[in-house]
């Protein structure tokens, strides 16, 4: 698995990242990562495939390392890839790391970042668990111009079937 963070993340975490090259890894295997803090709330990591966008928010909590963080990512994504059975999930037997590089995925990740805060601000009332669930609806949901105006759901759900369709 290729994971892609920003310098702030990186630096938050301890991990050295490089300018490496993930061409050559299939979906879902290249992550980009960043790193936020809502109004009166606690920092949450924006974690999006590279090819569909599809993110995923983690609380950062009380992770000072890498290694505490990617156990609650790999967790989350097996959450997220339990209804897909029928197709290869993320490798998490190896990490590699590196900086962000694509400067659209960059770009669109701030505009994630701007969507998730207003609609966390919107959801303060609510536990942090089921509004994290209700923004990644929000987020997976918008119309993305680097995706020709898909959502990253609908982009997401489009390579699976096309994976699917090519094993």
């Amino acid at each position: 698995m290729f994971l892609r963070f920003s310098a702030a993340l990186a630096k938050k975490l301890g991990c050295k990242t490089g300018a490496l090259d993930s061409a050559h890894l299939a979906f879902p295997n290249v992550w980009y990562f960043d790193v936020f803090k809502p109004d009166g709330g606690e920092r949450l990591v924006l974690a999006s495939e590279e090819n569909t966008l599809f993110s995923v928010l983690i609380p950062l909590g009380r992770s000072k390392n890498h290694e505490s963080f990617l156990i609650t990512f790999a967790e989350r994504l097996k959450l997220v890839f339990a209804d897909a059975a029928a197709w290869q999930k993320p490798d998490f037997s190896e990490q590699v790391f590196s900086g962000r590089t694509n400067r659209g995925i960059i770009g669109s990740q701030n505009d994630l970042i701007h969507l998730a805060r207003v609609h966390l601000a919107l959801l303060e009332h609510l536990p942090l668990v089921e509004a994290l669930a209700d923004v990644e609806g929000d987020l997976n949901s918008a119309p993305m111009s680097v995706l020709k105006t898909k959502s990253p759901e609908r982009a997401f759900l489009a390579e699976l079937e096309r994976r699917q369709l090519s094993e």
